[in-house]
């Protein structure tokens, strides 16, 4: 039988660590890693909520062999190396993965990257 106040404080310990997870990791999307092939050169396109976990996700998990991270508000992330998107002109890459939550955004993006000749198979959304 546990201890009187042994109950409470679990449910309050409970209730911290709630909390706690929710304002370090208060998003989170998982890479649809069946979309991309291991060991490729990845654009990952937006660097918000879902563009932060994802780069974390795919780095931990050592799955591309690299990571060009683009965002059209490329100065707010400059501490954390992101590209403005016209970078694309002048690289490699194997697959560009979206990664915004908002609709409307990621098909402003697929128009985009239409429009400057990216190839529909190479579009993950």
């Amino acid at each position: 039988e546990p201890e009187p106040l042994l109950v409470p404080r679990l449910r309050l310990y409970y209730i911290y660590q709630s909390y706690s997870i929710n304002q370090v990791m208060p998003f989170f999307q998982q890479v649809p890693f069946g979309k991309i092939e291991k060991n490729r050169d990845l654009v990952l396109f937006g660097a918000g909520k879902v563009g932060k976990s994802f780069y974390k996700q795919l780095n931990d998990a050592s799955y591309c062999k690299s990571i060009t991270w683009v965002d059209n508000n490329h100065k707010l992330y400059e501490m954390e190396n992101v590209k403005p998107p016209e970078i694309l002109y002048r690289i490699q890459y194997d697959n560009i993965l979206i990664a915004v939550n908002d609709e409307n955004a990621k098909e402003e993006i697929t128009a985009w990257l239409k429009r400057i000749g990216v190839p529909d198979n190479k579009i993950i959304r």
